[in-house]
């Protein structure tokens, strides 16, 4: 009795709080204390049979009964026949009002059934365990778990003991709002008291750990499974398999995967495709291809969803040929492909510039019956865009519409895309204002498409307007976008305006990245504003961004061209301070600067510290250093750099042979000198060419130097 008591006096406080539309102060309070003897009430005891009636009275209830089974049953079915039933005398009992209740909440009408359920506690009709079920159930969905647990508590009022779907369906409730510690004592305490539970009350907490990102916890609570009387399945196993593989813990999944396997458990193909795709978001590859092997060999074969997820990976990886020779395999196996597949091999192949064969593939599915997707289209379309195959592109489009594929934003600006990037303006403003006109509202790329279409052709005032139309319509532009017209205006000689657009650019919260930066240093540095190049450069340091090379090669760069050789060489000499190494731009830019301000000795001093830093250089810093020692009469050392970059494998390339021609052919001892130019020197062949009166060549000369390079020779 005083469990009873306490049971209904705990009921009563829950009752009212869904009455008043407040919840319940703890999950304990629902719960009778378990040190009490407890009465409960089998629900199987509630039910009482139906008094005989009138065959049309017991035709009404079965026909009930079996409309409610219909998937046509619908919201206009239960009320009509609810009133009917409200209307008869006597009433009937609460089991053809359960089966309404039961098909609305079958076809999702949860906010319905509490109405229906008040109407009939208004007609007096006494609900039981599988009526409270039913209300608990659709509160829980409607996300109003505090009702739900209002309605166990009334269940546990009324003496029924819940069954296993009712404590499961309380903690789902609980672990759809996350609010899992509350589902774990809930579990707790159901456990407690006796209520029936099983591997899947269990696993919905875990499943509640793992998709709040709390995996420790799903771990500890299969701990419990396991030295406990309710054992873990297959799927509690995957799904913190799953949850490990969404963090990005591999390890830990893979460890779990091989214990289920040393226990007996056999993964199916589900977990297998998990651990696959989170290997392959890990871009272990390798692993991958091994338990793909071990699949092969083993009962549980891989399906389409695992081939599908390593073809994408391999061609992410940009292994285009061993997503093919996976594919060819697949197909071998009797696996179809499906759509998503060949996507992934159309992107791949179109990335790798392997055109036909992408195209090749496109037929290939349209052949199979395997209707390409609007992802496919996209991809495809882009590739071609990218590549200046806009008629092409086109057809696409057209085949796309054919074939029922309505073409979406992306498509549309990806289009329009392609023409900005052959110039072709018109035809991307038409498409642009098409777009409207088809009611598609544009989005922020689709103005930085076109705003980069007009800076790329320098009309600035269009790009301009774009941009403030853009943002009269709530657009909010991207970094990308400023970037674009930063870089176009300097490129027109509108520092001013540049500059004024990357205050405007912050004042409205855009934080400026390292190509936005590099972008307005570069421009302000090509037209010779270097204080303002300057300022902007110590404003990347002072924004703590990490900087790299080649924002010192741009001020370098500027400063040389400039003749502020000084403040060049200590930003130079900086470079290392800041943790940087130079490239061989750097290099080369610094011993043009110098041999610019007529410092050939430091800059061979640079040339030599290049290479002793490991910096091999290119045929550009050969070309400075043997032009800067033509010019200095220090022609024999300039040669010996010929035949170092010969060495070295370094092809001289037409500034080199310009340079040697220049210089060699003004010089009294040009004769002496062609004999000495290494074999794979192009500067004879260009000199064999030179008019007579140009230089002091003697030809005959000329032509046995010639007949001794072969490289030459074959090239007349």
């Amino acid at each position: 009795m005083a469990s009873i008591r306490a049971a209904a006096s705990s009921s009563r406080r829950t009752t009212a709080s869904l009455q008043k539309g407040t919840s319940p102060t703890t999950i304990s309070s629902l719960f009778p204390d378990p040190n009490e003897t407890s009465t409960v009430i089998d629900p199987k005891s509630v039910h009482k049979s139906i008094p005989n009636a009138v065959l049309e009275r017991t035709h009404f209830l079965n026909s009930v009964k079996d409309r409610c089974k219909l998937e046509s049953f619908n919201l206009d079915d239960a009320l009509v026949l609810s009133d009917q039933m409200l209307l008869m005398k006597p009433l009937p009992s609460i089991r053809p009002f359960n089966q309404l209740l039961g098909a609305l909440a079958r076809t999702k009408r949860y906010s319905v059934v509490f109405p229906l359920y008040e109407k009939m506690v208004s007609a007096e009709i006494t609900p039981d365990i599988s009526t409270l079920s039913v209300l608990l159930n659709c509160f829980c969905h409607l996300k109003r778990v505090d009702f739900g647990l209002a309605i166990f508590g009334e269940i546990l009022k009324r003496g029924y003991l819940p069954d296993v779907v009712t404590v499961t369906t309380v903690i789902k409730g609980l672990c759809i709002l996350e609010r899992i510690n509350e589902a774990t004592e809930f579990l707790r305490k159901s456990a407690e008291n006796g209520f029936p539970y099983d591997v899947i009350t269990f696993g919905t907490v875990i499943n509640g750990f793992c998709k709040s990102g709390n995996t420790d916890g799903a771990l500890g609570l299969l701990r419990e499974m396991e030295n406990g009387r309710c054992r873990p399945n297959e799927t509690v196993y995957a799904t913190i398999i799953d949850g490990f593989c969404r963090n990005g813990l591999m390890k830990e999944a893979m460890d779990l995967f091989w214990e289920m396997v040393e226990k007996g458990y056999h993964p199916n193909v589900v977990i297998y495709a998990t651990i696959v795709n989170g290997l392959c978001k890990m871009g272990n590859t390798g692993m991958v291809i091994k338990l793909l092997r071990e699949m092969e060999k083993g009962k549980c074969k891989p399906n389409v969803t695992v081939y599908g997820t390593i073809i994408d990976s391999l061609c992410k990886d940009r292994s285009i040929d061993e997503a093919m020779s996976l594919f060819m395999k697949m197909t071998q196996k009797g696996i179809s492909p499906n759509v998503v597949i060949y996507t992934s091999l159309i992107c791949g192949l179109c990335h790798s510039v392997r055109w036909k064969d992408a195209v090749g593939f496109f037929s290939e599915m349209v052949d199979r019956d395997i209707s390409p997707d609007i992802i496919t289209f996209n991809v495809l379309l882009d590739s071609l865009c990218k590549e200046g195959m806009i008629a092409e592109a086109e057809e696409l489009l057209e085949l796309m519409i054919q074939r029922g594929e309505e073409p979406d934003l992306i498509s549309y600006n990806t289009l329009m895309d392609g023409y900005c990037l052959q110039g072709q303006m018109e035809s991307a403003v038409k498409l642009f204002n098409s777009m409207s006109a088809w009611g598609l509202a544009h989005d922020v790329y689709s103005y930085s498409v076109l705003i980069n279409g007009y800076c790329k052709c320098k009309r600035m005032d269009e790009a301009m307007r774009l941009f403030e139309e853009m943002s009269c319509k709530g657009l909010s532009p991207t970094i990308v976008t400023y970037t674009t017209l930063l870089h176009g205006l300097c490129q027109v000689g509108r520092v001013g305006t540049a500059l004024q657009l990357f205050g405007e650019m912050q004042s409205n919260g855009r934080s400026p990245d390292l190509m936005t930066y590099a972008t307005l240093m570069d421009g302000l540095c090509k037209r010779q504003h270097i204080i303002e190049a300057k300022n902007v450069f110590q404003a990347i340091i002072d924004s703590n961004l990490e900087l790299n090379v080649r924002i010192f090669d741009i001020l370098i760069d500027g400063m040389c061209r400039t003749g502020r050789l000084g403040e060049a060489k200590e930003l130079f000499n900086g470079i290392f301070s800041k943790g940087l190494v130079p490239s061989v731009t750097t290099y080369t830019t610094m011993i043009n600067g110098l041999l610019k301000g007529g410092q050939m000795q430091e800059a061979h001093e640079i040339f030599l510290q290049m290479d002793k830093n490991g910096c091999s250089p290119d045929a550009p810093a050969f070309n400075a250093i043997i032009r800067g020692f033509f010019e200095m009469n220090e022609t024999h050392k300039a040669i010996d750099y010929l035949h170092t970059m010969a060495k070295r494998n370094v092809l001289p390339d037409a500034d080199t042979a310009s340079i040697v021609v220049d210089l060699i052919s003004k010089d009294e001892r040009s004769k002496e000198y062609l004999n000495l130019l290494p074999c794979q020197c192009q500067a004879c062949s260009v000199l064999h060419n030179v008019p007579a009166e140009n230089h002091r060549l003697d030809l005959a000369a000329e032509d046995n130097a010639l007949s001794r390079n072969p490289m030459i020779s074959r090239s007349r």
